[in-house]
């Protein structure tokens, strides 16, 4: 498809996107909100997660085929990993998908939470960005505990990637759990990463990385006020508004949905 490129306004300013690939139009996968946070103003909604759209529940299953389809054919054990609050149900449907594809008993679904449990924590990491910053990751139950610790790919999936900084952070605290793991792939909807990125994200990872997603691309935020006096003293209230608010607009609560056990080879967990 033909690079294109869109200006979307939001709350705080604009967002300039440079759509490269398209599997799906980007107009039905996301829309674009501002969020409550100084950190980071700027937020992609998904139209398609079933979290904050109203979505059929066919076009739910089609997304996790698609995305599932770019990473079945990885070595296993495979690990799959959702990423809280948004990505828990996508993390599962795409592995669901995956251990349907490959016709394989050897995917493990996991996600992090911001819950505390009284499980035994594997590990715990940042995501920099967030109003609520801390992830836990929980171990699985026992009979899981050795592909969990043999995993040869590892898959994190998020709805979008702006940075991949949460994702490899994740990444590389798996990596200390698990040495000998061989390949990862970051799976999103919608990757918004540059070549010289997705490189630095390889290197800091020291194994091959792939990025499946639905839509690529970048984007660049354009504050209100950029270059006036006036709109920017009218930043500067936004800012000091959303910091008394805190929290995402659209954020969601740390709720938990377990995934601690594995899945079959043909419906999976869902038993269809």
């Amino acid at each position: 498809m033909t690079c294109r490129t869109l200006t979307v306004p939001i709350q705080a300013g604009r967002l300039k996107l440079t759509v490269r690939h398209e599997d799906l139009p980007v107009e039905r996968c996301l829309t674009y909100a501002t969020r409550q946070n100084p950190r980071r103003l700027y937020l992609f909604v998904s139209k398609v997660l079933g979290k904050h759209w109203p979505v059929r529940p066919s076009v739910m299953r089609d997304i996790h085929v698609r995305l599932a389809a770019k990473i079945a054919a990885l070595p296993g054990p495979l690990l799959v990993m959702g990423m809280a609050e948004t990505a828990t149900a996508l993390g599962r449907g795409v592995a669901e998908e995956a251990a349907r594809l490959a016709g394989c008993d050897d995917v493990v679904y996991l996600q992090t939470t911001r819950c505390r449990l009284s499980r035994p924590l594997a590990f715990a990491f940042d995501e920099c960005h967030s109003h609520a910053p801390d992830h836990a990751v929980y171990q699985p139950d026992p009979e899981l505990q050795p592909l969990f610790r043999a995993a040869r790919s590892l898959v994190l999936v998020d709805d979008e990637i702006s940075t991949g900084r949460t994702l490899v952070e994740l990444a590389r605290a798996y990596l200390r759990f698990n040495p000998r793991l061989e390949q990862s792939a970051l799976a999103s909807i919608a990757n918004w990463l540059d070549a010289d990125r997705r490189r630095e994200l390889a290197l800091l990872l020291g194994r091959p990385v792939g990025f499946p997603a639905l839509v690529e691309g970048g984007f660049v935020e354009e504050p209100v006020g950029v270059g006036d006096e006036e709109d920017g003293a009218g930043l500067l209230r936004l800012l000091e508004d959303l910091g008394r608010g805190g929290g995402s607009g659209l954020g969601g609560g740390g709720r938990l949905v377990a995934g601690f056990r594995r899945l079959g080879g043909l419906r999976g967990a869902l038993g269809e």
